[in-house]
């Protein structure tokens, strides 16, 4: 009768401690925030930061130095025809890449990227345009003082 029990006992006191191991263990490692600012998509594949801008320099065989006038962070350039902004990186995607956003150049989609953002918004704040600044968002109906503060960070007012 004794074996029973100790094999009662060291299966529960094993079952214990790997439960414990369990519930005290480190919890899982977050995977570090990358920043990507200029973010440009160049045929689909995504260069991040200034090397970037030399990367399309290079791609597109053009001596300017820094960005061409004609691209900006969060483009899509496609090669075809002699490299040409071929359109936008979703604005969801640059909200994740934290990249800004411009109120007064970005579509209806990419605002809708925003957090907190939806079509009606995005439609007033396309209608508010131009903005002189990012405090101006303001007078769009539908964005207060905790709204605009949750944007400041992904959002930028160009002239």
């Amino acid at each position: 009768m004794r074996p029973t029990r100790f094999a009662v006992a060291g299966l529960a006191t094993l079952f214990l401690c790997c439960l414990y191991g369990q519930v005290v263990a480190a919890p899982p490692a977050v995977p570090p925030v990358v920043l990507c600012r200029p973010a440009i998509s160049i045929e689909g594949r995504l260069h991040c930061g200034e090397p970037a801008l030399a990367v399309l320099a290079a791609v597109c065989d053009r001596g300017f130095a820094g960005a061409d006038p004609g691209v900006r962070a969060g483009d899509h350039v496609s090669l075809a025809d002699g490299c040409r902004v071929d359109g936008r990186i979703p604005g969801s995607e640059l909200v994740d890449l934290q990249v800004s956003i411009d109120l007064n150049g970005a579509s209806a989609s990419e605002l809708e990227g925003l957090p907190g953002i939806g079509p009606t918004l995005a439609e007033r704040i396309i209608a508010a345009r131009p903005l002189r600044t990012v405090d101006d968002l303001l007078r769009v109906k539908g964005i207060g003082p905790v709204r605009l503060a949750r944007l400041r960070p992904l959002v930028m007012a160009t002239p």
